[in-house]
C-alpha cells in the first residue's frame, strides 16, 4: 500500500507540473496575442519548426480566442485536481476516474486529428520527416491515451480505495455469544436462543449445514432446501451431484442426505456401499450435529450451524 501511495502523490504531481505549463503558454498567448509580438511564437518557429507544424492552429496571429481561456480553466483544475490526487483525497479519487478516463479519449482523439493534419503537411515534406513522424506521433498519443484510461480503471479498484483510505477495511464479524443454558449461538439480532426460547410447537430451522472430511478437513455443505446427492468424482451420471468426493472406494451414487420435517436424514443408496453412522453400518437413518458419517473407509462430521 505504501508503495500505491506514493506513486499517487507523483502522479499528482506530474499533472501540477502539465497544469503550469499550460498555464504559462495560455497566459502568454493572451498577453502576447499579435504573432510578432509574442516570444513564444517566435521560440516555436525559428527553433522548432516541426513543434510548431504538429501544433499550428494554436500558434496564430489572431486576438485572444476561446481557447486560451479554456487552456486557463483547464490548468486551475488540474492544478486543483492534482494538488487533491496528491494530497489522497477521498473524493479525488472519484474525481480521478472520470478525468483519466476523459483525458485518455481526448489524447487519442486528439492523436488521429494530428496524424490526419500532418501526413499531407509540406512543411514536414521539406524537413524531410512526413514518412515518420506522424506516425510516431499517432503510436505515441494511442499509447498515452490507453494507459490514462487504463489508470482512470485502476483508480476505481480495490487497492486504490485502500490506498486513499490509508487503512485496509476490516470485515465486520457479529460476535457469536453462547447460551449461558445450552451454550447455543444466542441469535443477536432477536436476542433470544434458538433452542431454550423457542416457542410450543416451533422447530429449530438449521442455517447451514456440512460435510467436513476428518482427514483433510474439506468442507462440503448439505443445503436445507433441496437433497443432496453424494458420490465419487468422476463417476458415471454424477456430474450435477452437490457433493462429489475424490475417493475410489465410494461408489458413484453413494448417498443421499435431505432435511425433511425438522431433521436430517442419510440414505445409502445400495446395501454394499458400507454407509456408516457412528461406526453403524445403516440404509436409512436420522444424523444430528456431531455424527461421524462413514463412507467406506472414509469417515466425516456431520456439522449443523442453527
Amino acid at each position: 500500500m505504501k508503495a500505491l501511495r506514493g506513486f499517487y502523490r507523483t502522479l499528482g504531481g506530474i499533472w501540477v507540473a502539465v497544469a503550469v505549463l499550460v498555464l504559462i503558454i495560455s497566459l502568454a498567448y493572451i498577453i502576447f496575442y499579435n504573432v510578432a509580438k509574442n516570444p513564444l511564437n517566435s521560440f516555436f518557429v525559428q527553433e522548432m519548426p516541426v513543434f510548431s507544424e504538429i501544433v499550428n492552429g494554436i500558434i496564430r496571429d489572431a486576438s485572444p480566442t476561446t481557447l486560451e481561456f479554456l487552456g486557463l480553466f483547464f490548468a486551475a483544475f488540474v492544478i486543483y485536481i492534482g494538488t487533491a490526487i496528491s494530497s489522497l483525497k477521498g473524493w479525488a479519487r472519484t474525481v480521478g476516474i472520470v478525468f483519466h478516463i476523459a483525458m485518455g479519449a481526448v489524447i487519442a482523439a486528439l492523436a488521429l486529428t494530428i496524424y490526419d493534419r500532418t501526413k499531407t503537411s509540406l512543411i514536414l515534406q521539406q524537413l524531410g520527416v512526413v514518412e515518420f513522424l506522424p506516425s510516431v506521433l499517432l503510436i505515441v498519443g494511442m499509447v498515452l491515451g490507453a494507459l490514462l484510461i487504463g489508470l482512470g480503471f485502476q483508480l476505481g479498484s480495490h487497492g486504490a480505495l485502500e490506498a486513499f483510505a490509508g487503512v485496509q477495511p476490516q470485515a465486520v464479524r457479529i460476535p457469536s455469544v453462547p447460551c449461558p443454558t445450552c451454550g447455543e449461538p444466542l441469535d443477536v439480532h432477536n436476542e433470544r436462543c434458538p433452542r431454550c426460547d423457542m416457542e410450543e410447537g416451533e422447530t429449530i430451522q438449521p442455517s447451514s449445514a456440512r460435510l467436513v472430511d476428518m482427514e483433510t478437513s474439506t468442507e462440503h455443505m448439505v443445503s436445507v432446501r433441496k437433497p443432496v446427492h453424494i458420490g465419487r468424482e468422476g463417476g458415471d451420471g454424477n456430474e450435477n451431484f452437490e457433493i462429489l468426493l475424490p475417493y475410489p472406494e465410494i461408489s458413484s451414487d453413494h448417498a443421499m442426505i435431505e432435511y425433511t420435517n425438522g431433521v436430517f436424514i442419510l440414505h445409502a443408496h445400495k446395501d454394499l456401499n458400507f454407509t456408516y453412522v457412528n461406526e453403524i453400518q445403516l440404509r436409512d437413518s436420522i444424523i444430528k450435529n456431531g455424527d461421524i458419517i462413514g463412507f467406506g473407509p472414509r469417515r466425516f462430521r456431520f456439522e449443523v450451524t442453527i
